[in-house]
């Protein structure tokens, strides 16, 4: 596959569809994969978190783009979303509607609120969702939809025959409020975020694109790696199953739902110029899993155990601070003589040099594996699954050095012993 085939062209898209949107770039990049590969995403978030924002931004990035978003509640009705039935049909005893302008002749679409809907409409977007067909009449009609964000501010409610829609939603993603105090005090003083950006030419996704994209999914590999990763995951997830309490949810992945998940990965893996499915786009398995907002941990949890055994390991700092610190302090607890002191101030300077140095090691192998694995869909959360090894060395060089600079200043208020008449 060519170099920089897709990946830097997504970068730079995620960029412009996330223009005036703040803590939201990483929701954009996934539901963008989503688009490309053709799979539904559900967008679970409190109102007001910019989830139909999101959907109609992303539609920006493809060159058939028209849109159809309706609100749901229990009193919609067929008519609203597929389209009126047309008179002149209906004289001939016909139920055929115009669609024109509703969800069946729709590229994107955005259903929120999606549970609150009638089982009529849910019942026949399946369909739509499954085969990309919309029943009109007595034809089955081919329907474009390349991509359907569903939101809610809920999960679908048990025992209300919601699991079937709710498995054909591969992503699940959370969309919270703002978190970063500074991102807050920008939303006060911005003039809100535009529904439509302007996405240069060569950044759109055409229908030439897609079929070179799915050719080179349609050869994809899957690395051996992987494939004993998600079997060693698949027993973890079991064996959580065997062992939870009566009163927690289950966590279900159905057969149907593990292909169209590699399917994604296929999409993930082509879409950072690679030919293979590699450990690195495992990281967007936390998306796919989860039922229940409470399963997230648990199962973020077992995919690192799943993955550190592939996992980098940082080289452990071989210096011993505290027995240090403990032996320069018993030296200068009475007062030292000037050449002892200024010996105890290098040899600190020296450990300070070679605790910078590994940090700076430690950094630099950590950007190594970013750049080696690089994949635009997998935020800083995703890749530090891989490098929790780095994570915990440069937390604890970065205490080392500090410990190091307190023990350099206790060094050198150290009372120097007056010289021997």
């Amino acid at each position: 596959m060519a170099q920089n085939l897709y990946k830097n062209k997504i970068q730079t898209l995620k960029e412009t569809l996330s223009q005036g949107l703040l803590e939201k770039d990483e929701i954009i990049s996934l539901v963008l994969l989503c688009m490309i590969a053709g799979k539904s995403v559900f967008l679970y978030g409190p109102p007001g978190t910019a989830k139909s924002l999101i959907s109609r931004r992303v539609s920006c990035a493809f060159d058939s783009n028209k849109f159809f978003d309706y609100l749901m509640n229990r009193f919609s009705t067929p008519e609203e979303v597929f389209g009126p039935l047309k008179l002149s049909e209906l004289r001939q005893d016909r139920l055929v509607r115009s669609v024109e302008g509703f969800l069946p002749s729709a590229d994107f679409a955005f259903l929120d609120e999606i549970w609150k809907s009638s089982p009529a409409i849910l019942n026949s977007l399946l369909t739509i969702i499954n085969e990309k067909q919309f029943r009109n009449g007595k034809d089955n009609i081919k329907v474009p939809l390349r991509g359907l964000v569903a939101a809610s501010n809920e999960l679908p409610q048990k025992g209300q025959s919601l699991e079937a829609l709710y498995d054909r939603f591969i992503m699940r993603l959370i969309v919270p409020p703002l978190k970063q105090k500074a991102n807050f005090k920008k939303l006060l003083q911005s003039s809100g975020a535009k529904e439509i950006v302007n996405v240069a030419d060569e950044l759109k996704f055409y229908d030439r694109d897609f079929k070179q994209i799915k050719s080179l999914v349609d050869s994809a590999k899957i690395d051996e790696s992987v494939l004993n990763v998600l079997e060693l995951l698949r027993s973890k997830i079991e064996a959580y199953n065997d062992k939870k309490a009566d009163d927690v949810e289950s966590i279900y992945v159905s057969e149907r739902r593990w292909v169209a998940i590699m399917e994604l990965l296929k999409f993930s893996a082509v879409l950072s110029d690679r030919q293979s499915v590699g450990l690195i786009d495992l990281a967007l398995l936390k998306h796919c899993l989860w039922s229940e907002e409470s399963q997230k941990e648990e199962i973020e949890k077992m995919l690192k155990e799943c993955l550190d055994n592939y996992s980098p390991q940082a080289i452990k700092n071989g210096i011993d601070i505290k027995n240090l610190a403990k032996q320069i302090e018993s030296t200068i607890k009475n007062p030292v003589e000037q050449v002892v002191k200024d010996s105890l101030l290098k040899e600190i300077a020296n450990v300070h040099h070679k605790l910078y140095q590994e940090l700076q090691k430690c950094l630099s192998e950590a950007n190594d594996f970013k750049d080696k694995n690089a994949n635009p869909f997998v935020s800083k959360s995703g890749y530090d699954i891989f490098l929790s090894s780095f994570k915990e060395a440069q937390e604890n060089l970065e205490q080392d050095i500090l410990e190091v600079k307190k023990l350099q200043n206790k060094v050198k208020n150290a009372k120097v012993a007056a010289p021997i008449a």
